[in-house]
């Protein structure tokens, strides 16, 4: 953590940041006014994951004190270059050249080894792709899109008369899953459970939301 931000954390925990806080417009009792998700859709669009393309990162700022720290904090990390799954072990990796800067817990689809060939196998793809756009409203909290199927991929399920699936995302918990507190943030599920996505924990999501930008590559290792 820079100076810089560590001096910020303490200004905005003090008492007389909440105190000038509370005279803002649009600020709320909680903490930091509400900045709102400028360049989003409207809240409570229906938008299924593949109406979503080209939707632009929200950091979701909004009354959260805690939050805007922890953008700032993760503003200080270097520019993200890869995303690299590794399936056999369950973990997802952000790097930025060589160096892993977050590495993550996540699940995979229902019968999660080898390649995805088809609609409906229940596995996730394996291989270089994108990250080409990303749903602040899924029904799994967010998700960023993986670019499956590629020109590879078509081209070996036409040959076999078959449909290549797609709609393979990174998300987070189905929405309204939770513990028996209600608290989600780093809750992830014991066993593979998606039909072929990458699911992570809400918190998870979150970094990865500011982190990894639109057309960031990806890589699936077996």
């Amino acid at each position: 953590m820079t100076t810089a931000v560590r001096a910020l954390r303490m200004a905005l925990r003090a008492p007389c940041w909440r105190a000038l806080c509370l005279l803002m417009p649009g600020c709320h009792a909680g903490g930091m006014p509400d900045f709102g998700t400028a360049g989003g859709p409207a809240s409570g669009m229906d938008m299924s994951e593949s109406a979503a393309a080209a939707v632009e990162p929200s950091l979701g700022l909004g009354n959260s004190t805690d939050i805007l720290i922890a953008e700032l904090e993760l503003a200080q990390l270097p520019a993200i270059t890869l995303v690299r799954v590794n399936k056999a072990q369950r973990y997802v990796d952000l790097l930025a050249g060589d160096a892993v800067v977050r590495r993550y817990a996540m699940r995979l689809g229902f019968a999660p080894a080898g390649h995805k060939t088809r609609q409906g196998d229940g596995k996730t793809p394996e291989g270089r792709y994108v990250i080409d756009w990303r749903n602040p409203n899924s029904r799994y909290y967010r998700s960023l899109h993986i670019s499956y199927p590629n020109a590879e991929d078509r081209a070996q399920a036409a040959a076999r008369g078959v449909n290549p699936g797609g709609d393979i995302m990174i998300h987070g918990l189905y929405n309204g899953w939770s513990r028996a507190d209600g608290s989600t943030d780093h809750l992830i599920p014991g066993n593979d459970w998606t039909l072929g996505c990458i699911a992570v924990s809400n918190a998870a999501m979150d970094e990865m939301w500011v982190l990894a930008a639109n057309g960031t590559p990806i890589e699936i290792l077996p």
